[in-house]
């Protein structure tokens, strides 16, 4: 909304979207965001996930781990490209990572419209998918037809 403090809307996103490199029933990875907000939150949230050593979940010094196999790594990889064909915008991440493990950059898309397929279909994977909205009413709109 509008008036949610942009320390708590990113907090709030990472915790529910990036908990666990994404891959649980749980995580969120659509996210409606009031358009007066949206830059300073695409920003926000870009140079937090960009301070998170991505690597091997036994490695003390790791904050995001892998996916869990390498399938689920190639599907987000078809993710990015589709979302890239859609002229969606990556604000960070978009690309797997090529090292031992199935490792996947944690990713924020700045969708075009609620049609876009990351805003319709489930990744189980490090994705926030951002949409604007300009009213509560707008808002409701776009939430009512996704599934």
């Amino acid at each position: 909304m509008r008036d949610v403090g942009l320390d708590k809307a990113v907090n709030g996103i990472i915790e529910a979207g990036f908990l666990h490199s994404g891959p649980i029933c749980a995580a969120a990875e659509r996210f409606f965001v009031h358009r007066s907000q949206i830059e300073a939150v695409m920003d926000k949230l870009a140079q937090r996930l960009s301070t998170l050593n991505i690597g091997s979940p036994l490695d003390e010094r790791t904050k995001f781990g892998p996916v869990n196999y390498r399938q689920h790594q190639l599907k987000l990889g078809e993710f990015f490209a589709k979302t890239r064909a859609e002229n969606n915008t990556i604000i960070h991440g978009g690309n797997l990572i090529d090292r031992p493990g199935c490792n996947v950059e944690p990713t924020i898309i700045l969708a075009n419209s609620v049609c876009d397929t990351l805003l319709n279909e489930e990744t189980f994977g490090p994705i926030a998918t951002l949409l604007p909205y300009d009213s509560e009413e707008k808002l409701l709109a776009l939430m009512n037809p996704t599934a």
